[in-house]
């Protein structure tokens, strides 16, 4: 399937990046990529999907995007699985407050993710175990609060910052890749940058060449009111169940 995305001639194919070979990486870390991309009254967020068991290197996947059920809110985490869906199930089960903005909504939830991590590093301290980068998680949320569409970075130092003037955000040790990808496809192949097979490339392509990131990659688009998956073709997908249908 080859598609054309560019101003110009230029083709990607991704029969072509399929057959790139993986570099060979030093860095043994679990890794992964989220990435949001804020323009035209919408945010496109997407990620890879592989999981790597730290200790016995099992590989799986599965979706590193959360939705919150009812609102128009999505999110993922880079660093330790067990701070991540602590946080993960706490924003499940907030309520969150309709006349909330932004900044209040970030300062609760960075509070909580502060506490997850906080909780981390103490039984360490107390283990007697010095901790990595990647034992503490960050969030990147995206969506609609009190009406506003934002990107918020929660980084494990307690700090949140709206990310949506940045344009192509992202956290996760795989994010490099994806934003030089994508920085290339705009800056010297003269893609659009708000086309969603654009940022499909750039998460495709941090997925195939960080050492412990993986297709399948997945897509949303959030607006101010949905959530829709978005396929490698810049399509929707409906997702009925279990089963999913382009539109």
């Amino acid at each position: 399937m080859t598609l054309s995305v560019f101003s110009g001639p230029t083709d990607v194919s991704f029969q072509k990046l399929g057959r790139i070979k993986r570099p060979v990486l030093v860095d043994k870390r679990r890794m992964t990529v989220i990435a949001a991309q804020f323009s035209q009254g919408r945010i496109l967020f997407g990620s890879d999907s592989l999981v790597v068991d730290g200790k016995n290197d099992i590989k799986s996947t599965y979706s590193k995007v959360s939705r919150l059920p009812g609102r128009s809110l999505v999110w993922g985490f880079a660093g330790d699985e067990g701070v991540g869906f602590r946080f993960r199930d706490w924003l499940l089960a907030y309520q969150l407050d309709p006349s909330m903005d932004w900044p209040t909504f970030a300062d609760v939830a960075s509070r909580a993710l502060s506490q997850f991590n906080g909780e981390k590093r103490q039984r360490a301290k107390l283990a007697g175990v010095e901790l990595k980068d990647e034992d503490t998680a960050s969030v990147l949320i995206a969506g609609a609060v009190g009406g506003v569409l934002d990107v918020w970075q929660l980084d494990d130092g307690g700090s949140a910052d709206s990310q949506k003037h940045r344009g192509f955000v992202g956290i996760g040790s795989g994010w490099p890749h994806a934003f030089l990808s994508y920085t290339t496809l705009v800056t010297y192949a003269k893609a659009d940058g708000a086309n969603p097979q654009v940022v499909w490339i750039g998460l495709e392509m941090s997925a195939r060449f960080s050492s412990k990131c993986d297709v399948p990659v997945l897509l949303y688009e959030v607006t101010d009111s949905s959530v829709t998956r978005i396929g490698p073709d810049g399509r929707a997908i409906i997702e009925e169940g279990n089963a999913a249908s382009v539109a």
